[in-house]
This record gives C-alpha cells, structure tokens and sequence, in this order.
C-alpha cells in the first residue's frame, strides 16, 4: 500500500475494475499502422494508367515521327526521280529584255517591288503607284466602288453609265467634271490621267512575254517563298478595275476601239500577274479575266466593233491560257511547300515565329471563336515538327492528285470535279481527328474557289470567242448562222467545247435578231437555256457568283430575270 507523504498515512492502490481484466485466454489486438496513400488501390491503378499514356504517347510521337519523316523523304525522292525542279526561283520564268516584256512597259515596272509597309520603297515608287490609281492613304479596294460582277454576262442586264457617274461624284473617288448630260463621256474625262498612263501599255501589249520584274532576289523578299510580301496585288487589283469600268464607259461612250484596248491590256494583265507561280497569283489572275468578260458582253452587245476590232478581241481571249496559269501556279505551290520544310529544318525558331502569325491571321478569317482559335494555335506551335511534315506531305499529295494530275491529263473540267470530290469527302465526314487536316483545309478553301471560277470562266470565254465570232458574221451577212459548225474555219476548235459537258456549246437564234449561247452549268443539265436563280441568290444580286446559278450559264443580250425571278 502507498502512503501520502503529506499526510503521512497509508494510501491504497488502484484496483483494476472487473471488466478491465483481460482473459489469458482473449485473442491479442495489435495497433493498426498508419494508412500510407500510395497503397490505396484506386492511387495505385490511376498512377499505371497515368504512366502508361504517357509511355504511349512517346512511343506514339517516336513511331509517327518516323512515318512522317518517311513519308515527306518519299515525297522528295520522288520529285528528285521525276527530274522535276525543287527551287522555286528556278522554276519561275527569266526575265526578258525590256524590249519584249509587256511587264517592263510605262507603270508596270518595277511594282513587283513596292511593299507599302517599307515607306522607303514606296517613296521611291510613288509616281508608279500614282500611275496606276494607287493611294497610299486608302486600301486599294476603296479606291473604286467595286465593279458590279457578271450583271450582263450572268444575267442579261446592261451596264448603267449613269449610275456609275453618280457613284463616283457621291464617293468622290474619281475627279469628276461638271454633268455634261452624257455620263460614259463624263466618266472618260474622269479617267483622263489615268489613261495617259495606260497608253504605254497600250503599245506594249502585243509583246511576246510578260513577266514580273524585277526577279524574284532582287525584290529583298524575306526568307522563306510563303512568307514573301505580295502587297503589290492591291494595285494590281486597282489597275484592273480601272481598266474595266474605263472600258464599259468607252462602249456607251461610242468608242469601241477604246474599250478592246481596255480589254486587251487587262488580259495582258491577268498573264502577267500569274508569273509568279503561286496560288495568290492564281487567284487574282482569275479575278482580273472574269473582269474582262463584263466589258466584252457590253461591247458584242452594243454591235459597234468593226471585224478587225472582233478579230484583234478573237486573238487576245483564244491567248489566254488558263489551263497553263493553273498548272504553273499549283506546281509553284508544291516547291513552296518543298522551300518552307528546308527552311523550317534550319530556322526553328523563327518558322515556329512565322508560323504562329500566320496561323493566326488564317484562323481569324475561318474561326470566328477566338478561344477556339487560341486553342488550335496552341496545338499547333507546341507540336511536334513531324506534325508539320505530315500536314505538308498532305498538302503536296493532294495538290498532285486534285489540281496538277487533273489539269496536265484532262483539262479545267477534270480538276474541278477532282476538287469537288474532295469537298465532299471531307463535308460528309466528321471533324477531323488532326489538327494539321483541319489546317490544310483552310489552306483548301481558297484552291476550291479558283477551280469553281477557273471552270467558270472556261465556258465564258468560249462563249465570248464564239460570241465574236457570230458579230463578225452579223457584219458580212446581216444575220447569224443556223447552226455553229458554219463559223468553224473562224473559231479554234476547242472554243465551241462547253467544258462542263465536254460537248459544243449551246447555240439558239432568237425572234429579235440576236441569239442565245449556254453551258449546262453547275448540275451538268441542260436545263434549255434557262438560269435557276433562288431567293436568296436574287437577293445576294449583284454579288452573283457561278455557285449561285443552279441552272445553265447564258449568254444573252436580253434580260434573263424579271422582278426578281
């Protein structure tokens, strides 16, 4: 027993309550050890799979970027072994003594080289830019209202002097003089100064060859091909629709030879434009000859061209050769291809610089979301540089087997419906499952618009050819023939060829003395001559483009809708 020290008496122990004994016999319980967390199954599984993606998705990366390194080499082999040139400077064309080069000719020289943003060159260049309607100070494109597309070649209805003269008096664009009661005449002494400039390339435009200069390493263009500065588009763009709406002034105004000088020198352009071999090119080229067909409807219309007039008219559309600008720009496109891969393989930094800018501004047009947008850019810079070498074989495979294989073996026709076969492969499907085919089809989109104007503009310049063709036999017998095999000795034979039948054109004489040509159009039937407009394509009007007309493509003198219809 205890005792209390202070008290000095006994105290007594504790005694253990009865239920506090433990049985000798009673199992033994051992603390439990702490939980560790790694130990917990779910931790455990979620850990493997996490590690096992991620050995995956290295492998994965390794694996494809074998295949697209294999892939983009096959691709250059091939090249090499078809003896095709790589180098995109090579390929272009050399050029020419001034003497022959209607791009050497009065303002057209040297505008290859005026990039607007280099105040120094456009200093330099100012008179040039001046030349042609050029102002520093607008977007070219606001320079002129823009000209209304296809009224009469799509849909019968003539040019209006009067409502372009009120036009340019009301923006103040073009110096017009005081109302003389004549608007095409008020509109040709408002393109005065413009036109002293042209009558250089009037001169010069019988010249064998036409090619931009100066060549391309003189222009200081920065490395690499697809990021060269094409600034000097704009006032090409300028040029053509001063050349246009002059052109339509000059057929109200009674001046015929006027206007085929117009019309000869925008073809002139439209060619050489295209010498740069690039899909740009190509698509402002086939701006400025779909231009041209506004000007020579007006003019076959009017009946005041004299046969040397329609002969000299007959020669400068059979030249131009669409089939060749399309092959020679798809071709430049693929050895840009070959050029930025090069590039990029030695200047990482700076192509994933460009590439992102360049990306963005794509994206900008196509993706209206800007998170969107962000995320694919994302994607896109922190990828892999075989995801490039994929996307560019892509590119180049589809390139050959849609645009060059189709228009070198068969014609315009050919390619266009190997693009819509495309189009719809990929509009059927679902989004697709890489990023670098979602990218090469905003690339596509712009390819897919030059084959639908390209086959467009086929058939109306056939139908233009043999539309002069009927005027001049209009001049000699005071009626046109019954059938259009009677003007083959005039007419090259492909010329009478609807390319989107590959059958000759449609031919009808009218009650009024006049006549209807038409191609199948779009569907490929031959609906009579007749165009199928929506409501929506009415109200799009004057904006029509080929897409819009679900019926024939005519070519008439005669109003094709009414009130609409």
């Amino acid at each position: 027993m205890a005792s209390d020290p202070l008290l000095n008496e006994p105290h007594p122990s504790p005694q253990p309550e009865a239920s506090a004994i433990i049985s000798p016999d009673a199992p033994i319980v051992r603390p439990m050890p702490p939980v560790r967390w790694w130990r917990r199954k779910g931790i455990r599984i979620l850990a493997m799979l996490t590690g096992l993606f991620a050995a995956s998705l290295i492998i994965g990366t390794l694996c494809f970027n074998y295949l697209a390194s294999q892939r983009w080499q096959k691709l250059v082999a091939e090249s090499k072994a078809a003896g095709e040139v790589q180098d995109f400077v090579a390929s272009l064309p050399r050029v020419p003594e001034d003497s022959e080069n209607f791009g050497a000719a009065g303002a057209l020289r040297m505008v290859a080289s005026v990039r607007p943003a280099d105040a120094k060159t456009a200093e330099a260049n100012r008179a040039t830019l001046q030349a042609i309607g050029y102002d520093r100070d607008k977007l070219a494109p606001d320079l002129l209202p823009a000209p209304q597309p296809s009224n009469g070649v799509d849909l019968g209805i003539a040019w209006s002097p009067e409502d372009w003269a009120e036009e340019y008096r009301t923006t103040g664009c073009l110096q017009m003089p005081a109302p003389s009661g004549h608007s095409a005449k008020d509109i040709i002494a408002g393109f005065a100064r413009n036109y002293e400039d042209m009558k250089p390339l009037i001169a010069a435009v019988s010249r064998p060859y036409a090619v931009l200069t100066p060549e391309w390493p003189e222009r200081g263009y920065r490395a690499p091909v697809v990021m060269a500065d094409q600034a000097h588009m704009t006032p090409f763009i300028s040029l053509a629709r001063i050349l246009t709406e002059h052109a339509q002034a000059a057929v109200a105004a009674g001046e015929p030879q006027m206007a085929v000088d117009d019309i000869r020198v925008l073809l002139r352009l439209a060619e050489l434009v295209a010498s740069d071999h690039l899909a740009i090119n190509a698509l402002v080229s086939i701006t400025m000859l779909k231009m041209v067909q506004e000007p020579v409807w007006s003019l076959l219309r009017s009946r005041t061209a004299n046969d040397q007039q329609l002969e000299s008219l007959m020669d400068s559309l059979s030249r131009a050769d669409l089939r060749k600008i399309l092959l020679d720009c798809y071709r430049g496109e693929i050895l840009a291809a070959f050029d930025w891969q090069q590039w990029a393989s030695t200047h990482p930094e700076e192509a994933a610089e460009l590439g992102t800018k360049s990306l963005a501004a794509t994206l900008a047009m196509h993706v209206p979301d800007p998170q969107t947008a962000g995320i694919i850019t994302t994607l896109v810079v922190y990828a892999p540089r075989c995801f490039g070498q994929d996307a560019a074989s892509e590119f180049v495979e589809r390139n050959k087997n849609c645009c060059v294989l189709p228009l070198r073996d068969h014609g315009i026709h050919a390619h266009f419906k190997a693009m819509e076969s495309q189009r719809l492969r990929y509009s059927d499907s679902s989004l697709p499952t890489r990023i670098w085919q979602f990218m090469n089809e905003l690339q596509w989109k712009p390819i897919q618009g030059i084959a639908l104007n390209a086959v467009s503009f086929q058939a109306r310049r056939n139908q233009a050819i043999i539309a002069c063709a009927l005027e001049r036999h209009w001049l000699k017998q005071q009626s046109y023939p019954e059938r259009l095999e009677d003007l083959s000795p005039t007419i090259p034979g492909q010329s009478f060829i609807d390319p989107m039948a590959d059958k000759p054109m449609r031919y009808q004489r009218t009650d009024h003395n006049r006549y209807v040509l038409w191609s199948v159009g779009l569907n490929e039937i031959d609906d009579g001559g007749k165009i199928i407009l929506g409501k929506g394509e009415i109200a799009q009007y004057p904006g029509l483009s080929p897409s819009d007309n679900k019926g024939d493509w005519v070519w008439s003198y005669e109003p094709l809708v009414e009130d609409g219809r």
